[in-house]
């Protein structure tokens, strides 16, 4: 099985007007009529096509979230939705995969995220020989951790003195 490519900067990309898909933005500041996913993937779900990734971290105990949904989990079914809605006609133009990996701040993650991992602990199992469990359990804490890391950032951001003259 061929393993799939990570493509942190996709050159063939950017040529397209309507979607410019990118991690860091090594390519010219998007444009208003542009769209931008945050990975892309080949061959990830499907032999030879591309996977485009659109993450999104919820704050799903928000007030105004708490008031619009009844459980973070439906908080989060929101803001997948919308990617949908934002990114999946543009993907489905191209025969490309779309799919928002939406997460708490928590660390709860979204159905579509679940199911990302899923695909990813399956193949890492199978090729490194180890229960899906223990390679699903250890992507799960890479995420909660990640997500922690960034609630810190945004605490040290909020917290820290403002530089004096």
């Amino acid at each position: 099985m061929k393993e799939p490519i990570v493509k942190e900067d996709c050159p063939q990309l950017p040529d397209d007007a309507s979607f410019v898909t990118n991690g860091e933005s090594s390519f010219p500041l998007k444009r208003a009529n542009q769209l931008r996913g945050d990975i892309a993937v080949q061959s990830f779900w499907a032999k030879g096509s591309l996977a485009i990734f659109d993450v999104r971290r919820c704050h799903t105990n928000a007030p105004s979230l708490k008031k619009a949904f009844s459980t973070p989990a439906k908080a989060l079914a929101n803001a997948e939705k919308i990617k949908k809605e934002k990114y999946l006609k543009h993907c489905l133009r191209k025969n490309w995969h779309f799919s928002p990996f939406v997460v708490s701040i928590d660390g709860m993650l979204g159905v579509e995220a679940s199911m990302v991992l899923k695909k990813i602990a399956e193949d890492q199992a199978a090729k490194m020989d180890v229960p899906k469990s223990v390679v699903i359990n250890w992507l799960r804490t890479q995420i909660s951790f990640a997500s922690l890391r960034g609630n810190f950032r945004c605490c040290l951001l909020y917290t820290s003195p403002s530089p004096r003259d």
